[in-house]
């Protein structure tokens, strides 16, 4: 058997003491048999119900939108979702052998004897396969558009040359068996296993509560050779309201320009003298995601200087 995979608010301050504000965009990246045989009973108040990201276009090779579903009642709710990529190709639902699933018919679910505990939770759901040549990296986005508490990304399937590395505060609730985590990343051991060979699969749950977690699908293969990886988002606790976007602060007191955050709202306090991208550059020294403020004096700033907060996996 052979499983187939599918600037925050930036602010410009200038020398003569006026204080302006700029938008701009954050910058934040087959199936199975089923075997088994059991009856259980359980009150079904006792029953979490199950909440997915519910897939229904794919937009181009740049990622798919789509809304939250109970998968539980069936009901799709009225609160969008969405993923984003960049470096890689998202395969729409028409191609022949690698297709994306965003019809609920990819199954999530362990296969007894042989994987027990494959996936975490179980269900049918969509499969957004991700494509990336080798040597290069995905960056991947997942908006969620609501307070999403205790996430689980399940994926299928791990090239032993490829790294999944997301956000610190997560675990591996399920796997094939050969997948290790090292720091933040994710990787086959190289272990083969029946039906898999060196390729891993499985699910990690993050603790805490997120309305956006951004990851990255680095593949270290030949330049000529690709690997695909479906994703799907679930979670046992209904999608709550989306929270205020982070924003930076900006003061002046004499010469001194005072910058201040929400506390681990950003990886990085960016600033730019022109807006142009390759400008942008992360303030030396300063450990956002630990520290609350920074300040810097106008001479050394010079006569005009854009700020903004981002996230980096």
């Amino acid at each position: 058997m052979e499983r187939w995979k599918q600037p925050r608010d930036v602010l410009d301050f200038r020398a003569d003491g006026g204080i302006g504000f700029f938008l701009i965009p954050s910058t934040h990246m087959k199936p199975c048999l089923l075997l088994g045989l059991g009856v259980s009973l359980f009150p079904s108040a006792l029953l979490a119900d199950l909440f997915v990201s519910n897939f229904t276009a794919i937009n181009g090779t740049a990622g798919a939108s789509g809304v939250w579903r109970n998968q539980t009642t069936g009901t799709n709710l009225a609160i969008p979702v969405s993923l984003g990529q960049t470096g890689g190709t998202v395969k729409p639902v028409d191609h022949p052998t690698q297709p994306s699933r965003i019809d609920d018919s990819f199954p999530w679910s362990d296969v007894p004897p042989f994987f027990p505990n494959l996936f975490e939770p179980n269900f049918d759901g969509d499969f957004i396969n991700i494509e990336v040549i080798g040597g290069q990296t995905a960056t991947v986005t997942l908006n969620f558009n609501a307070q999403i508490t205790n996430p689980s990304i399940s994926f299928s399937d791990v090239d032993v040359d490829t790294d999944l590395t997301f956000p610190p505060t997560f675990t591996i609730t399920a796997q094939s068996g050969n997948l290790a985590r090292n720091g933040n990343t994710v990787a086959p051991t190289g272990a083969s296993v029946i039906g898999l060979g060196t390729r891993g699969v499985g699910s990690i749950q993050f603790s805490g509560i997120y309305s956006q977690i951004v990851f990255t699908f680095a593949y270290g293969g030949l330049p000529t050779n690709a690997d695909r990886i479906g994703f799907v988002v679930a979670t046992t606790t209904p999608p709550g309201a989306a929270p205020p976007p982070a924003v930076v602060n900006l003061q002046l007191n004499g010469d001194q320009v005072m910058l201040s955050w929400p506390s681990g709202a950003f990886s990085e306090i960016q600033s730019s003298a022109d807006l142009s991208p390759a400008s942008w550059q992360a303030i030396p020294g300063l450990d956002a995601a630990s520290q609350t403020s920074w300040s810097g004096s106008k001479a050394t700033l010079g006569p005009r200087r854009f700020f903004r907060g981002v996230r980096v996996p």
